[in-house]
């Protein structure tokens, strides 16, 4: 194993017992497949019904488990294609294509009764409907510029005149400090009083909430359910004393007594400029003690990185950094991805309602992979085994999912697709990794983007990332709910899209998950029965990236990959990482799970 730096040793890694993350059932992922290609033109003859006997027998299925399968699917196409399935009645086997009569007209083989042609007079209908439904969101759209557009020409003008003002303000300031120069030396001077007026503590800050469910008891037509039209732009603000305090009187305090400082106070304040040398310098110099030795190793990378350290900062950096992989002594448990991992913005009961439900969105969306007129193709031969394969991403992946205690994806070696990897359906998960993962990469590399790209395999992930739509996946989120309590109110328009994706997934979930989502329901209305999935999914690309980072153990690294990635936004990423790096919850997930580094006897690093 010399040659390959992805591998761990037995003796020296615990990993987990039974790995977590979405779990789709081969058979029963097999058996949707092929059950949504013998649907795929509406009928079931006797034919397909034998070969669908025959393979639920082969993978093992029970009936009522096939049952299931075959309702949800059934309920899929119907939504697809607004046609029913019809199931021919059998006929007998031992008729041949020679002894079938002859047609007795010149008649189309396909009368207009055929479901076969109804089946794609439906597939024709849905491709009309949204195309009509992407020119009308063209036009939303073209509406809405027009209306930022107007929007940032009022800011500038209120900018400009804001400036004239302060030039204004300024002058008379001037004027006030001159004749206070020139007045009598023996009066009391008070110094000139200050026109601007600090913020009042009435002033509101507005903030959007996406998805708003209203109370069990609340009736269809009052006036909560009504603005009930996902995703609904409700505002909820907050006062202005009730915003993080103005962080230059604190900041001073802290520069001037550094050794005395709060940890926690000052990483506050890092959250508000993770760039500011002087108070990451602070917060290293708050960490005395020999047990914060590996969090000012984090602190001094982070300096490092941003070309702000001194000596002794890059000394440390220097003296106690590793050369190669990281090498944790374990995996890390649910626990640990929870309260440790998970950014703090990612809301735990969003992402147990979708873990919930994720298996049976991801199985029942076979029908909808087989309706795709571009599906995503896998050629077998690109499929790889990251245990024999020479790919270095490969490995990766297979190293990095035995650290986050998840069981390793199939994986395809797709140099076709220029990006890094995709995550697709098949229709179980599966990833493609593509010509910038497979060439030109550093180990360290691998690490982040390995670490990233597994963290949207956990099952309260998953959806966000294989659906891709927002409005689907809100309206999961609403399916879900609808279980968990079947007489949640809500519009005509709202049901009508829900309705068809609970009734997809419903026969899927057994008798306890049912009751779990009864469960999220209760806690949901308790907290409010508010979410924003824009914003929770923006949590989980953050969670994703921090792991990549807790992985690849440099920020150059997070950086260069994120930038191929992700390039819109890359600095407030990195800020982002920058305080999650140095902040006091990694540091004890680095302690727990083995890579906080230590000093042995004679000061060197294990």
């Amino acid at each position: 194993m010399a040659d390959n730096p992805f591998h761990h040793d037995a003796a020296a890694f615990e990993p987990i017992e039974v790995p977590t993350g979405v779990n789709v059932d081969e058979a029963e992922a097999k058996y949707a497949d092929l059950f949504a290609e013998v649907i795929w033109d509406g009928v079931i003859t006797a034919e397909k019904r034998d070969r669908l006997k025959t393979a639920a027998t082969t993978f093992g299925l029970d009936e009522a488990r096939v049952t299931q399968i075959e309702q949800a699917l059934t309920a899929a196409h119907t939504t697809i294609h607004h046609v029913g399935i019809v199931e021919e009645a059998s006929r007998k086997a031992s008729v041949s294509y020679e002894e079938e009569p002859a047609p007795q007209t010149m008649a189309p083989l396909a009368q207009a009764s055929d479901p076969r042609l109804a089946v794609l007079q439906g597939r024709i209908d849905v491709l009309e409907d949204e195309n009509a439904k992407l020119e009308e969101e063209k036009e939303e759209q073209s509406t809405r510029i027009g209306e930022l557009e107007q929007l940032v020409g009022q800011l500038q003008h209120a900018l400009e005149s804001t400036m004239v003002d302060l030039d204004k303000l300024g002058a008379k300031l001037g004027e006030l400090e001159a004749a206070a120069s020139d007045s009598d030396p023996d009066e009391d001077d008070e110094g000139p009083v200050s026109t601007v007026q600090p913020l009042a503590s009435s002033e509101e800050v507005p903030a959007v909430v996406a998805v708003a469910v209203p109370r069990p008891d609340t009736k269809v037509g009052d006036a909560e359910t009504k603005s009930f039209a996902g995703p609904v732009r409700s505002r909820r603000t907050f006062r202005a004393s009730e915003l993080p305090p103005a962080p230059a009187e604190l900041q001073q305090e802290i520069r001037l007594r550094p050794s005395r400082g709060d940890p926690a106070e000052i990483h506050r304040l890092v959250r508000l400029e993770p760039r500011d040398p002087q108070l990451l310098r602070a917060l290293f110099a708050a960490l005395q003690r020999a047990d914060d030795l590996d969090r000012r190793w984090c602190i001094s990378n982070v300096l490092v990185f941003l070309g702000e350290a001194n000596d002794e900062e890059r000394d440390l950096y220097v003296t106690h950094g590793q050369s190669g992989l990281v090498r944790p002594r374990r995996a890390i448990n649910e626990d640990e991805w929870r309260e440790l991992l998970f950014h703090p913005d990612e809301s735990l009961l969003t992402g147990q309602i979708m873990a919930e439900i994720a298996p049976a969105v991801l199985l029942g969306h076979a029908t909808a992979i087989r309706a795709s007129l571009s599906p995503d193709d896998f050629d077998p031969a690109q499929r790889v085994d990251p245990e024999k394969s020479t790919l270095q991403a490969a490995r990766c992946i297979s190293w990095a999912s035995a650290i986050l205690g998840l069981q390793p994806p199939t994986l395809y070696a797709a140099p076709e697709y220029e990006g890094l990897a995709r995550l697709v359906l098949d229709p179980k998960p599966a990833s493609k990794i593509g010509r910038e993962g497979l060439m030109g990469r550093s180990t360290r590399e691998l690490a982040f983007f390995a670490g990233s790209h597994l963290t949207w395999y956990r099952k309260e992930h998953i959806l966000a990332q294989t659906l891709r739509s927002m409005r689907y996946l809100e309206d999961c989120f609403l399916a879900a709910l609808m279980i968990g309590n079947p007489g949640l109110p809500m519009t005509s328009e709202i049901k009508k899209r829900v309705e068809p994706i609970r009734k997809t997934i419903a026969p899927l979930l057994d008798e306890v998950a049912v009751q779990r989502l009864q469960g999220y329901f209760a806690r949901f209305v308790e907290q409010g029965g508010r979410t924003n999935l824009a914003e929770w999914v923006t949590a989980v690309k953050r969670t994703a990236a921090c792991t990549g980072l807790l992985l690849a153990n440099d920020l150059y690294a997070a950086r260069d990959m994120l930038a191929i990635e992700s390039p819109e936004g890359l600095q407030e990423q990195i800020d982002e990482l920058i305080v999650f790096f140095t902040a006091g919850r990694c540091s004890l997930l680095r302690k727990r799970i083995g890579l906080a580094i230590k000093v042995a006897e004679g000061g060197r690093d294990e």
